[in-house]
């Protein structure tokens, strides 16, 4: 089993990041009882970005560096090899069997995982390296390279703990595989990939918010690499009152995004101009500040029913909507349709038009946008009569017009340009 292992981390070709600290993770996995995923597969991270995957019958480098240091000639790509193909699917199907038999499990689906890697600070110098195993989404025991010892971090697991204490050699094999070993190939990938590897993407930064009540979010995204902060001020020094943080997250083009929100709902017009935002790699001195201002702030809250219905229905739908609605729409607060009959109003006791559920039915089905609640809208009850003949009036000319146009175009494309056939459309 000793030799299962060693080879297990032998494939840990590594990947790192840019700024002040690099990572390389590897997340392995081993299951039964799952027939849509393999028994085995393993993913290789360098700070978060996808560097290369494995399973039992395939090796996938998704960077181009990554393809040039796990080249098929090299030495460690024999290591990997053997790793995807032999040892680690062997060595995870063995743990699982073991755990299921101890935990007296005959069926079923198990996952059994393996997190491993380490994290290098270029200021310090300092290095880092963790060994995790888990069971069914659980944490069982990990490796604490201080005192070169197995941690137990569930009961459950006592029996792997004694087991795997019994074996001195595979200890320091461990510490030096998530010591020296991975440094030296977060230094080899760094070598290899730092076109890519060391750049710097400044991001674009906005200030959203949904409502005039709600939050304002300072939002970054398109930066790389992911060691960055950002943060709220107020007249130059860093604030946490009233403050909300987001998580740094990968976008699809292998940049990052975060977010950080103020509540603004105790300040006053005359405090805005003492906050701003600012945008910060970590240990560089350059920053990207933006002041809090309502002028800069993008939201989609004020756009009026007429500009809903423009931008969520067809042009003849739209026209039908408008035409024959006895109902309002307004938005709640917290983004909810509020509808009302204007027929059951007090103020207005007409006839319901049979057509008037066709705008129920569009509401009911149609997608609001994901930036924010609409305005309120103004009761139309009592001039109820104006405004609706107003629309109708507004809309039939706007009909007459465009089919006028229409048919007159068509008339005139047929009279003054003949149909003539052509070598190419007469018939033989």
């Amino acid at each position: 089993m000793n030799r299962i292992v060693m080879l297990l981390f032998l494939c840990h070709a590594a990947y790192a990041g840019k700024a002040v600290k690099h990572s390389l993770k590897i997340f392995f996995t081993g299951s039964s009882g799952l027939e849509t995923l393999p028994e085995f597969e393993a993913v290789g991270e360098f700070d978060t970005i996808l560097a290369v995957y494995c399973n039992k019958s395939t090796i996938r480098a998704t960077q181009d560096w990554a393809k040039k240091v796990l080249d098929p000639g090299h030495e460690q790509f024999k290591f990997l090899e053997a790793c995807c193909f032999v040892s680690m699917p062997a060595f995870f199907k063995f743990e699982i069997d073991e755990i299921k038999q101890h935990f007296n499990q005959s069926a079923g689906v198990s996952v059994f995982q393996r997190l491993a890697g380490c994290e290098w600070d270029e200021e310090t110098e300092e290095l880092t390296g963790f060994l995790k195993y888990g069971y069914d989404g659980e944490d069982l025991i990990k490796f604490e390279p201080q005192t070169k010892e197995w941690v137990l971090l569930n009961p459950q697991a006592a029996f792997i703990k004694q087991s795997w204490d019994n074996d001195p050699k595979d200890k320091e094999f461990n510490y030096d595989m998530i010591t020296t070993y991975c440094h030296m190939w977060l230094d080899k990938s760094l070598d290899i990939g730092k076109s890519s590897l060391l750049r710097t993407d400044d991001p674009t930064v906005s200030l959203l918010q949904k409502t005039p009540s709600s939050p304002v979010r300072c939002h970054g995204t398109g930066f790389y690499p992911n060691t960055a902060l950002m943060f709220w001020r107020k007249d130059g020094e860093e604030i946490h009152e009233h403050v909300k943080h987001g998580d740094v997250l990968p976008n699809q083009d292998e940049t990052f995004q975060v977010h950080v929100d103020l509540d603004i709902s105790s300040l006053t017009l005359n405090d805005w101009p003492s906050y701003d935002c600012v945008f910060q790699f970590s240990g560089a001195e350059d920053k990207i500040v933006i002041k809090l201002d309502k002028d800069v702030i993008l939201t989609n809250f004020g756009k009026n029913k007429f500009q809903y219905l423009l931008s969520s229905t067809s042009f003849s739908f739209r026209l039908e909507l408008l035409y024959h609605s006895n109902h309002f729409s307004s938005l709640t607060p917290d983004g909810s349709i509020l509808q009302e009959t204007l027929s059951q109003h007090p103020c207005c006791r007409t006839t319901t038009s049979p057509s008037a559920s066709l705008l129920q039915d569009h509401r009911s089905t149609a997608s609001i946008p994901a930036a924010g609640p609409l305005l309120h809208h103004q009761h139309p009850c009592c001039n109820k009569s104006q405004t609706r003949s107003a629309v109708i009036a507004v809309i039939s000319v706007l009909l007459v017009i465009i089919v006028a146009a229409s048919g007159f175009a068509a008339y005139k494309k047929k009279n003054e340009r003949p149909y003539t056939p052509t070598s190419n459309t007469s018939l033989l």
